[in-house]
C-alpha cells in the first residue's frame, strides 16, 4: 500500500509494521522502486504518536477461526456469528526445486 500511494503522488509516505522480516521486505521494496518511503519497525500507534496524518491505510492481520473457515458477511451487532464459506482443502502446484536440463551446444 505504501507503494502505491507513492507511486500515486502522495509527498510523505510512512509505512510501519511490527514484524521484523516485513520490515527488511519494505525496506527492500523502497529500494527497489526508487521510493520516498520512511519504513518504521515498531508499533503504529506508538511509532505515529504526536503526528498528524492525512489519510492512514491499514492491512490488519489474518487472524484465524477455530474451523478456519472465511466469514461470508461482517457480523450485525446483536445478531449471530456470520455463516463461513467452506475452504479449500487443495495446494497450489508448486514449481520445481531444481534448474531444468541444459539445452545441448
Amino acid at each position: 500500500m505504501a507503494l502505491t500511494a507513492s507511486r500515486a503522488g502522495a509527498r510523505t509516505v510512512t509505512a510501519v509494521d511490527i514484524t521484523r522480516r516485513a520490515v527488511l521486505t519494505a525496506r527492500l521494496n523502497t529500494w527497489l522502486h526508487r521510493a520516498r518511503i520512511t519504513v518504521h519497525h515498531g508499533d503504529a500507534l506508538t511509532v505515529a504518536a504526536g503526528t498528524r496524518y492525512d489519510i492512514v491505510l491499514a492491512n490488519p492481520p489474518y487472524v484465524p477461526t477455530l474451523d478456519d473457515s472465511t466469514p461470508t458477511a461482517p457480523p450485525t451487532p446483536g445478531t449471530a456469528a456470520p455463516t463461513a464459506a467452506p475452504t479449500s482443502t487443495a495446494s497450489a502446484p508448486r514449481p520445481p526445486t531444481s534448474s531444468p536440463p541444459a539445452a545441448p551446444s
